[in-house]
């Protein structure tokens, strides 16, 4: 069985991230995880306001999985 491959783009915000992120994990058909869409979930009327929850709520998803 191959080693599981983790792609983690860090930046500053409004530096593209989840722009690279999300077509990236689309076409290598692997999960994302990222903060804002988490606030979005969260809160899609004010996604900014939630995102100290998205940020740990990253964290467990993130655990959960390096778990599996």
């Amino acid at each position: 069985m191959a080693s599981p491959t983790v792609l983690i783009v860090g930046g500053p915000n409004g530096a593209g991230k989840t722009t690279l992120a999300v077509p990236s994990a689309e076409q290598t058909e692997r999960p994302c995880l990222a903060a804002d869409r988490i606030a979005a979930e969260l809160n899609p009327d004010d996604p900014y306001a939630a995102r100290m929850a998205a940020g740990r709520q990253f964290l467990r998803r993130l655990d959960a999985f390096i778990e599996d």
